[in-house]
């Protein structure tokens, strides 16, 4: 009986024993599932964070890439624009110097500062005498000072009366230029400009000095190149 006895305390003390242990394991169990859940969750957020750096630096690079093709564009813009400009600028020289060449050929000098051509053995009226000077390139000559003037002056024939590119044909008693721009330098002959008999519209140079006379008369003429 004494031994049936002990072994009923011993299997009640072991139940006992297991009942204690039995809530320790489950507190230790219980504990090691929530560290695993906050490790699992700090890893997903690493993971999280990783992302958006990846998609921040993917997006910057996008931005910056897409600077430097801006700046490629502009730059070849740029440069495209400034080799026109240069075509257009040789264009012109090449266009000046050929017509300048074509101005030489057929008797232009250089006077002062621009070309002119004078004409000492034909006579024309003055419509004439323009109309040659623009199938020659230019107009009839209009100076633009008294420096000038004279220096084309030193050229002419003395005592003989050359057509310039000045009339009042439209408006009398206002002088403008062939090209129809208000003529710059006027030096008329003392009582000149006097429209003598109403019909003097056209103006000539003798001797360096102007005069208004019939545009039918006949003159040599001084051609200028261009307006």
């Amino acid at each position: 009986m004494n031994s049936i006895s002990e072994m009923l305390d011993k299997i009640e003390k072991a139940t006992l024993a297991r009942q204690i242990e039995s809530p320790s394991n489950f507190e230790r169990i219980q504990q090691e599932a929530l560290t695993a859940q906050k490790e699992n969750l700090a890893k997903m957020d690493r993971i999280e964070n990783l992302k958006l750096e990846s998609q921040t630096s993917a997006e910057r690079i996008q931005r910056e890439n897409q600077a430097k093709m801006d700046r490629i564009e502009k730059g070849t813009l740029e440069t495209q624009a400034s080799l026109e400009r240069i075509q257009r600028e040789n264009q012109a020289t090449m266009n000046r110097i050929s017509q300048e060449i074509k101005s030489i050929s057929m008797g232009f000098q250089w006077i002062e500062s621009r070309y002119f051509y004078i004409e000492n053995n034909f006579k024309q009226t003055w419509i004439n005498a323009e109309d040659t000077c623009r199938k020659m390139g230019g107009h009839l000559a209009a100076f633009q000072s008294r420096r000038e003037l004279d220096a084309v002056s030193s050229k002419l024939h003395r005592d003989t009366p050359y057509w310039m590119g000045i009339s009042d044909r439209e408006n009398e008693g206002y002088f403008v230029t062939s090209s129809g721009n208000r003529f710059p330098y006027l030096t008329f002959n003392d009582g000149e400009p006097n429209n003598s008999g109403g019909n003097e519209d056209c103006v000539d140079i003798y001797n360096g000095i102007m005069n208004d006379i019939q545009c039918e008369s006949l003159r040599s003429y001084i051609c200028q190149l261009g307006n």
